[in-house]
């Protein structure tokens, strides 16, 4: 008898690890595509920008996996037959999105046009009527083919794009510019071509939602490792911080310098001049609790100053540009904002901790978010604001700026 119930109880266990998922009993499977310079292999060795970033995430979880190198249509074949449990790095397909959820991003992948003439890019009815070309299996190709721009050609690389553009075959074509970038620093000499920005894409890696239901809570501590992993591609680059830069020049520094930013400022350092520690610390708390129950006493009265309703109409002004503003005082507490933020201390913050104490940066620009609810890229910049007479630091203005809509200006 007691050898059928050790029988049984085999008999069950094997049947109970049969349903487990692939990655219970060791290391999590994720399939990729080579895809130069998130994902290259070299030699048998995959790496890139996207397998470090990977590669930091896992690490900071304390969880094993292995990469596999397969054509992307494979890929995504075996993530829908649980015979892996992801596949990286990919941008949002709706048609994934049904067996498969995406992470946050790995890497941003930064889509312009590339040409021989300039005027050609900026040409009004561009890319209608144009010979385009694209990397087969691209997200580019995909992209342009669900809103019905044909391809003419159609190659395995970004080079071969290059060489049908300077043999005249094609008049232009979409890439991600750090392949394109990548793919020109080994030509000598390099062509000379043109670029168009057309949009950001977040790349990420999605996971099978079997492997999902079998690790409840997964997802969110590998998102929640993602910001201190992926550090390299959200930066700007360098012509994208040259615009940027005049931007901030020709808008932002006068708000910074204008009376009734500098005035309000001076005015609540006075009228907070021996505040505490724990006097911030209550007022943050107080602010909070407000937003989650919906009793907005000090949101209001923040909301409803001089201030606030002048930041309100720059910001109307520029719609298209800027995502919020807000004020800070010498202690990093909210003196006027734009938009209700989540916290009235801000203190603890990059956008202060990087201006305003001594040796800290006169403007300070943050890395590129995405925000996926909105599927905008924001950077925050931030500005030290000065006494217009002593030209004491007395505060901190950060304005979000809508990357995108600022380089397709």
């Amino acid at each position: 008898m007691s050898g059928y119930r050790q029988s049984a109880r085999l008999t069950a266990l094997l049947a109970g690890l049969l349903c487990l998922p692939l990655a219970a009993f060791g290391r999590i499977l994720l399939d990729t595509s080579p895809a130069p310079p998130y994902q290259i292999e070299q030699e048998g060795r995959i790496s890139g920008t996207a397998v470090d970033t990977l590669d930091c995430v896992f690490r900071a979880v304390g969880l094993p996996y292995e990469v596999r190198v397969v054509p992307w249509r494979r890929a995504r074949f075996n993530v829908q037959n649980g015979l892996a449990e992801g596949l990286f790095s990919a941008m949002p397909f709706a048609e994934m999105n049904q067996y498969a959820t995406l992470s946050a991003p790995l890497a941003l992948e930064k889509w312009y046009w590339f040409g021989l003439s300039e005027r050609l890019l900026y040409d009004e009815s561009f890319p209608l009527g144009r010979r385009l070309g694209g990397v087969l299996g691209s997200n580019q190709s995909g992209w342009l083919a669900e809103r019905g721009l044909a391809l003419s050609e159609e190659v395995t690389s970004v080079g071969q794009l290059v060489s049908l553009l300077e043999s005249g075959r094609i008049d232009a074509f979409l890439a991600d510019i750090h392949t394109v970038n990548q793919y020109l620093r080994d030509q000598d000499p390099g062509p000379l071509i043109y670029s168009r920005f057309e949009k950001y894409t977040p790349l990420g890696a999605y996971f099978s939602n079997d492997f999902l239901r079998a690790r409840p809570g997964f997802l969110a501590r590998f998102n929640g490792k993602m910001s201190q992993c992926n550090t390299e591609t959200v930066q700007l680059s360098a012509v994208e911080l040259g615009k940027l830069m005049r931007l901030v020049e020709a808008r932002l520094l006068p708000v910074a310098r204008s009376t009734e930013v500098i005035s309000a400022v001076t005015e609540a350092n006075r009228f907070r001049s021996d505040i505490s520690a724990e006097e911030i610390r209550q007022l943050d708390g107080k602010w909070v609790r407000e937003l989650e129950t919906g009793t907005h006493e000090l949101i209001n009265q923040v909301q409803a100053s001089r201030l606030s309703q002048y930041l309100q109409v720059v910001e109307a002004k520029e719609a298209e540009l800027f995502t919020e503003i807000l004020v800070m005082d010498r202690v990093g507490l909210n003196v006027g904002i734009s938009r209700v933020t989540t916290d009235y201390w801000q203190g603890d913050e990059s956008k202060y901790q990087k201006v305003f104490p001594p040796g800290g940066e006169s403007i300070f620009i943050d890395r590129i978010e995405y925000d996926a609810s909105t599927g905008k890229f924001q950077v925050q910049v931030s500005i030290r604001l000065h006494d217009a007479t002593t030209s004491e630091a007395i505060g901190v203005m950060t304005a979000g700026i809508d990357v995108e809509a600022m380089l397709q200006e």
